[in-house]
């Protein structure tokens, strides 16, 4: 099958890279804490040390030194949140 399904992007259907972070509006972003625009995004890995694989990110940023991030679990659903103050991320808090 390899080949057959095209890569997932902005434009066109198929399945997700195997990147831990994809984007489609954060070009060149790798890194969670180096997202400075608003956007919704995808991360594959264990953002808060529960176990957990895969979250939704929505950032809100004021400044590049003041942020604020919501992050859904998938699998079990669950909803954290995390603030940028003076350019330092806070630790991830469970909603």
């Amino acid at each position: 099958m390899g080949g057959l399904i095209p890569t997932a992007s902005p434009n066109q259907r198929g399945l997700h890279p195997s990147a831990k972070f994809q984007q489609s509006d954060n070009n060149a972003v790798n890194e969670i804490n180096n997202i400075n625009i608003l956007s919704t995004d995808i991360y594959y890995g264990d953002l808060t040390g529960d176990g957990a694989k895969i979250y939704i990110i929505k950032t809100y940023p004021a400044s590049p030194a003041y942020m604020y991030q919501e992050a859904i679990c998938m699998y079990p659903l669950t909803r954290y949140w995390r603030a940028k103050v003076d350019g330092t991320w806070r630790s991830w808090i469970k909603m």
